[in-house]
């Protein structure tokens, strides 16, 4: 509280909710009386304040019962079944790959029809509440897996019945996608909060592919045909995932500077990559072949865009006898542990191998898992802990080198950052030394 007395009057002034009130009270006589009217005033502007806030609210709601009378017909009255597009339409940083975008698409419909068949008299946006409808699918299909269990793979034809359910780092998938597209229409259809905000992601009990060995990658190599041997030689010398090796286009190989440039089909991150020399010849040859197609690997685009690539790539390496899935338990169905996405897990490993800068590594890549970082900083660092080990005492066969005093450690720290000059004389001193 603030009262002061300025030309034979008590003044008042006041802070309330970042604003300033002041004012003057002629009637008051004394700083007692001026204190407790200006208590009277600072309460009058909280009781003010309290009833603005409860008219916009009682505003806000009459706005509600307006919209649910005029319908479709009110702008913000956004149908579930058409928000998924209009979120896509949102101005963002980047736009994902139409497969990556197709999978997403895919996954709002099965909430789509959810929603039809568990609530058919919800069907708006603003309509969705969270106990009520965002949590329970959330839990529906972390415990039976997708509410439409038919379903069609890439472009076939027929569909087919889904027998198992999705790993926690599909229903995260899920649940962020599904509580995107209310964020970039939380405003335009008129939503207090995000009904999927505030529900926690499952634990990530995914299992990491494996990389393949090198007597595999040889055993590949020697087996592949002329269909799959591209594929993977590309895949090993770019580390690019399977769509974007089979929809490389020409346009997309540098022949002057040797380099690889695209957009990737899943981020949409454009990824400059250096061509090996033996790549290079090998890409030289393949242009050779191309006969004016626009794809570097035109068979293999027809493939990929029905749907084929990856059966095919499993049966291949079945028959070389690499084991390609293992049973986890608690799921139903085998999880996939070598595969075509396996060689960017094996580029991985043979740059921490060779010591490839980590920036280097995640720029080649485009998008870097945690596995993958894991993966390759423990080869990274591999050669180097067994470099330290290697200068051990050899305890095991009763001797070896003596473990070094504080003095000659010191010594020895000092002559790796010694100049060539200060070696000389250090040499000089040591034989002349030995020479007494």
């Amino acid at each position: 509280m603030s009262v002061k007395m300025r030309g034979g009057k008590w003044h008042y002034r006041f802070y309330a909710s970042g604003k300033i009130y002041s004012g003057v009270c002629d009637e008051c006589t004394t700083k007692r009386g001026a204190v407790a009217f200006e208590k009277d005033e600072r309460e009058n502007v909280s009781d003010g304040l309290k009833y603005g806030k409860r008219v916009k609210k009682a505003r806000k709601i009459a706005e509600r019962v307006n919209t649910s009378i005029l319908g479709d017909y009110v702008a913000n009255k956004i149908a579930i079944a058409e928000a998924f597009d209009l979120a896509h339409a949102k101005p963002k940083r980047k736009k994902p790959g139409e497969k990556y975008l197709a999978v997403k698409k895919s996954y709002w419909k099965d909430f789509v029809l959810f929603m039809k068949s568990e609530f058919p008299t919800v069907k708006y946006l603003s309509d969705v509440e969270k106990s009520l409808h965002a949590d329970k699918y959330i839990e529906y299909i972390r415990t039976h897996g997708r509410y439409n269990k038919e379903v069609k793979n890439g472009g076939a034809t027929e569909s087919y019945k889904l027998k198992c359910n999705l790993s926690s780092a599909s229903t995260n998938m899920v649940l962020k996608i599904l509580r995107e597209v209310f964020k970039y229409l939380k405003d335009d259809a008129g939503l207090d909060k995000n009904p999927f905000d505030g529900i926690a992601l499952a634990d990530n009990e995914s299992v990491s592919r494996d990389v393949f060995t090198e007597k595999e990658i040889r055993t590949i190599f020697e087996k592949a045909d002329e269909f799959l041997y591209p594929l993977f030689m590309i895949g090993l010398a770019t580390a690019m995932r399977e769509g974007d090796i089979c929809l490389l286009k020409w346009s997309d190989v540098d022949f002057d500077n040797k380099l690889i440039c695209k957009k990737t089909q899943k981020t949409g991150n454009k990824i400059e990559i250096p061509m090996l020399t033996w790549l290079y010849d090998y890409m030289l040859t393949l242009k050779g072949k191309s006969k004016g197609s626009k794809y570097v690997l035109p068979d293999q685009a027809d493939v990929y865009k029905k749907g084929g690539i990856s059966g095919r790539v499993k049966t291949f390496l079945t028959s070389l006898g690499i084991e390609t899935t293992m049973k986890v338990e608690g799921r139903d169905r085998l999880i996939s542990v070598k595969d075509f996405h396996s060689l960017r897990h094996t580029f991985c490993y043979i740059a921490g191998l060779q010591k490839m800068p980590l920036l280097t590594v995640q720029s080649i890549l485009g998008h870097m898992t945690p596995e993958m970082t894991n993966l390759y900083q423990k080869h990274a660092n591999m050669e180097d802990k067994r470099k330290a080990l290697e200068q051990m005492p050899d305890f095991m066969r009763g001797g070896g080198a003596p473990i070094l005093s504080n003095e000659k450690e010191r010594i020895k720290q000092l002559v790796e950052t010694a100049t060539e000059k200060q070696i000389a004389k250090i040499l000089k001193i040591l034989e002349g030394r030995k020479q007494k």
